[in-house]
């Protein structure tokens, strides 16, 4: 496999990034986990959701654990999105999203708000590559790049997706029962013994030039993925090395951990991943609730709520 995949050293592709908008918070603060949640350019609602649920500045702090959020994303290239306005549980957020403004189409119209938002919230990064689905890669790489270079303390960072909820308390817990053991973590939901999609039907599907094999190494699903900042560098470093491959998911946690000798822990017991919105006995054991709820804004408040308020720690 590495002999079709290894490749010469050359600079990763993120380093050949500028980034157009950018943002200081590890320089204004020190937390202890950077939670990177990967964002289209034009999806301002999904950011606002999460800045007013578990992302808000309230919940920064649990139990001593600092946490600090950012949102990566490209240059929108065509748009094919329009804002569509609806009531929403929170006034503050209700203002919020009216000064957004969006009501047309127009690309030069995304990033201008995206420059006020960036301004406004301090919490974009976006690097000067065009968003879309297969420059995913480029995306991961970037991110890994960013953190370790401008977030030099941090000992996690938290890969999340915009249509995720993620249980900080939970996350507190995992990382508390750790104790002192810092390193070497790569938490996730992992695939195994997953062929290539052949089907071109399929929104994943592989020619046998970009991946010859039948199977896929062990990969994450990316939703909701905890690393500790010695996985970070290792995943990172193991990009120069091996060949891009646009299904980031399998190309950073599958092709780059079996490259650097990465080895995975699976979410499971009191640690867990769930599908659904609707709060259940249970959810208070999920790290991460992987849902559309986001689409239907006072159904993920109420989710939040009930979530928060179910916490012990």
């Amino acid at each position: 496999m590495w002999n079709f995949y290894e490749r010469p050293f050359q600079t990763p592709p993120a380093q050949r990034y500028g980034y157009p908008q950018d943002s200081q918070v590890c320089a204004t603060s020190t937390p202890d986990v950077l939670i990177v949640v990967h964002s289209e350019a034009n999806n301002f609602y999904d950011r606002l959701m999460i800045r007013f649920t578990w992302a808000a500045p309230r919940y920064r702090t649990i139990n001593g654990i600092h946490f600090r959020t950012v949102f990566f994303l490209g240059v929108p290239g065509e748009l094919s999105w329009k804002w569509n306005s609806s009531g929403t549980h929170s006034s503050h957020m209700t203002s919020d999203l009216l000064n957004l403004g969006i009501k047309r189409r127009d690309r030069a119209g995304v990033i201008a708000k995206i420059k006020e938002e960036s301004k406004q919230y301090g919490d974009i990064v976006q690097g000067n590559f065009t968003e879309a689905y297969r420059n995913l890669t480029i995306k991961n790489i970037m991110v890994m790049n960013w953190v370790l270079s401008r977030c030099p303390k941090i000992q996690y960072i938290l890969k999340v997706d915009t249509d995720v909820v993620v249980n900080l308390h939970n996350v507190v817990r995992f990382i508390q029962h750790r104790s002192h053991n810092n390193t070497g973590l790569l938490l996730c939901s992992q695939m195994k013994a997953k062929p290539a999609i052949r089907s071109t039907s399929s929104k994943w599907y592989v020619t046998e030039n970009e991946y010859p094999f039948s199977y896929y190494p062990p990969w994450c699903l990316g939703f909701g993925i905890l690393m500790s900042r010695d996985v970070v560098q290792q995943l990172y470093l193991a990009s120069r090395d091996v060949r891009a491959f646009w299904i980031d998911d399998v190309y950073v946690t599958g092709f780059l951990a079996m490259k650097a000798g990465v080895q995975v822990t699976a979410l499971g017991g009191n640690h867990t991943a769930q599908l659904g919105g609707k709060f259940k006995a249970d959810s208070v054991n999920a790290m991460f609730t992987l849902a559309d709820f986001f689409k239907i804004n006072t159904t993920a408040f109420r989710y939040w709520e009930q979530l928060v308020t179910s916490q012990t720690l």
